[in-house]
């Protein structure tokens, strides 16, 4: 049925990306709509099709532009540069044919690329009440992108819509692209269109071209493998996968038939000793239990008054690192991986007055156990909330002694994984679309081990692509380095995250016309989607204002270092962007989050010490230092050093290292 389901959907995309030349009449790409926002201050290609050799007419503020089709169905005008303002109406005849494009602004558009934490809606932002109290911004627009992959670059993306900035429509904006135009609306009253193309879980190859990925074996061997059909035969093959994957996980777990029903040794969920009380959400590791690899379970008892008659939701929260989820005794849903809530819809009849059971069987093979705390599990009836958070049951299952035992785990839509697909759809249609700049905001998918010293390298080549295909080589990139995640180390700990950020931070000094904003101290160690995005976005704002809207008089950027100086008393370290002093977060004059080494190369927690525009860094386990580090890990314990103007200071190493 999947596979069926799929290639409906798929025969309905190949008419829409490729058999555009043989409807024969006038047609617009989807991203012309209502209320979108064009690019002031330059000449602006508007284009689209018709029959081949037939005239075209198109009219703007009283102007006429006239143009043929080519024999690829093909017309294009330039229409005339504007100043920022509106609304505007774009009418375009072709014979008898007539589409009129309304409420359009001249102002300045930002193409928003990343991964989830671009796509991250304002509908999971902090403060959201608040948030939609401060809505309302009329001049503030967004064009989603549909995510989907394609196995030759296309003209056009599927049918979306541009949005209007308001209580209705906010929740669906991408929340550091919406904080961040808010910030750059208020300061310069220009109106401001946000493409956002971003995808969750990619890594940066998806988004770059074949041509830029020449020279990156792995990905480029990837790209060449890419023919027609390409992405169904692999989604049927992933779905085949994943059937074997949870079949796997059903047989990991002894007492779940091949139907994902409970199979009846009941003795096994009787309530005795062998079940360990455990706080939830919370690890049980943390929690003075030995637990070992393999499956868990988990039980809590809840009551209801009365049987709902409305729909009924509930949130477990994030588990480690799979899920089944059983509501008295009866299957719910499966959560493939930690990154999203296990949340499901509750059928009408499953909750029962009185008391109910939730159990959740859980498999995790290489993290903590248990359910991560940074989500209240509960069970949502309208608008009436019963908390799930709190004393749950915990007992050990099978155990395994290493990591995947059940198998790689794959997903249906791969195609955000995959070298240049995600490029070619989603991507390679903007570039007919002129845009004042970029935004960026990618990097987790490629904190690995395999691919992390790779990722200078890979962002400068997408940049450089990127501002090719545009026709600007110094179109303005600006992007946010990757904030922390992931467990704090009890001793200085390099890790791939690091270097990642350090790459993009590298790529921000040695390209012109681009710009970094340092999160490293509003991220969540223990979730990878923080959701203080108002902070980045106001610290994006404050780099595209200084550098790209000429706001030269702003400190756009924190402590960076500057110099490097190994004195008797220890190093002494000089940085820029701090005229107006370094502030110690907290009080006081010593920072946090720097080490230092020998020529062992080994290193150690340090003592920095603020003096006036300087920090001195020393070590008694280090009569002789050779290097430092400032918060060059996945996760610092503490981040207490920043500017008078509030930005933390940019994370830095001297050392080199190359591998790990």
């Amino acid at each position: 049925m999947i596979a069926i389901k799929h290639l409906r959907w798929y025969i309905i995309l190949l008419l829409s990306f490729n058999c555009i030349a043989s409807f024969g009449q006038l047609r617009l790409p989807h991203y012309y709509t209502n209320h979108m926002v064009l690019q002031r201050d330059k000449p602006v290609k508007f284009w689209g099709w018709n029959v081949p050799g037939k005239g075209v007419s198109v009219r703007l503020n009283g102007k006429l532009l006239n143009a043929n089709a080519g024999i690829d169905s093909v017309w294009t005008v330039m229409l005339p540069v504007m100043k920022a303002g509106g609304p505007y109406t774009i009418s375009v005849q072709a014979g008898a044919d007539t589409v009129s494009i309304n409420d359009i602004y001249f102002g300045d558009v930002w193409f928003c690329g990343g991964q989830s934490n671009m796509n991250f809606r304002m509908r999971q932002i902090m403060n959201h009440d608040k948030e939609l109290a401060d809505a309302d911004y009329p001049l503030i627009r967004t064009f989603n992108v549909p995510l989907i992959g394609a196995e030759e670059p296309q003209k056009d993306v599927l049918k979306s819509n541009w949005l209007v900035a308001g209580q209705q429509t906010i929740d669906n904006f991408s929340a550091v692209a919406f904080q961040f135009a808010k910030n750059v609306f208020k300061a310069t009253k220009v109106p401001i269109g946000l493409i956002n193309t971003s995808w969750g879980g990619s890594p940066i190859e998806t988004f770059m071209s074949p041509e830029s990925l020449k020279d990156f074996p792995s990905a480029s061997a990837k790209v060449k493998s890419i023919r027609p059909g390409f992405i169904q035969a692999t989604k049927q093959a992933n779905t085949d996968k994943i059937k074997q994957w949870e079949q796997n996980f059903a047989n990991a777990a002894e007492y779940i038939d091949a139907n994902r029903t409970l199979n009846g040794k009941a003795e096994f969920f009787n309530t005795d000793d062998s079940w360990k009380p455990v706080t939830v959400p919370g690890f049980v590791d943390d929690q003075g239990i030995a637990v070992k690899k393999g499956i868990s379970w988990y039980k809590k008892e809840f009551t209801i008054s009365e049987i709902p008659s409305t729909a009924a939701t509930i949130d477990l929260g994030r588990i480690n690192f799979a899920s089944f989820t059983y509501l008295n005794g009866v299957y719910i849903g499966i959560q493939p991986n930690p990154y999203y809530n296990a949340k499901f819809k509750l059928s009408s009849g499953l909750l029962k007055k009185g008391i109910n059971e939730v159990l959740v069987c859980g498999y995790n093979d290489s993290d903590k156990t248990g359910f991560r705390p940074i989500a209240k599990q509960q069970i949502t009836i309208g608008g009436q909330s019963i908390s799930l958070s709190g004393e749950w049951l915990y007992k050990q299952g099978k155990v395994f002694d290493k990591a995947g035992a059940l198998g790689a785990v794959v997903t249906l839509d791969f195609e955000h994984g995959y070298p240049a697909l995600a490029y070619n759809a989603v991507i390679h249609p903007f570039f007919n679309y002129a845009v004042k700049g970029c935004l960026w905001y990618q990097g987790e998918a490629n904190a690995t081990i395999k691919s992390c010293f790779e990722y200078e390298v890979l962002l400068t080549s997408l940049i450089k692509s990127w501002r090719q295909s545009f026709n600007n080589n110094a179109l303005p990139f600006y992007m946010v380095q990757i904030a922390n995640y992931g467990p704090v180390s009890a001793q200085p700990k390099a890790s791939p995250w690091a270097v990642v950020q350090e790459a993009q931070t590298k790529v921000s000094n040695a390209i012109i016309n681009s710009g970094i904003a340092i999160t490293n101290d509003v991220g969540n160690a223990l979730d990878v989607h923080p959701t203080n995005k108002q902070e980045v976005g106001r610290r994006l704002a404050l780099v595209a204002l200084k550098n790209a809207y000429g706001q030269t008089n702003l400190t756009a950027e924190g402590p960076v270092l500057k110099s490097v100086k190994i004195q008797q008393e220890g190093i002494v370290l000089s940085f820029d962007n701090v005229d107006d002093g370094i502030q110690v977060k907290g009080g006081g004059n010593l920072l946090e989050g720097f080490a230092v080494c020998g020529d062992d190369n080994k290193f150690y927690w340090a003592q920095a010490k603020v003096e006036g525009n300087k920090v001195i860094v020393s070590c008694p386990q280090v009569s002789k230092p050779l290097h430092v580090r400032y918060a060059f890990e996945s996760s610092p314990a503490k981040i207490n050093f920043y500017n008078k103007q509030g930005l933390p200071a940019v994370p830095f190493r001297t050392d080199k290292l190359t591998e790990f």
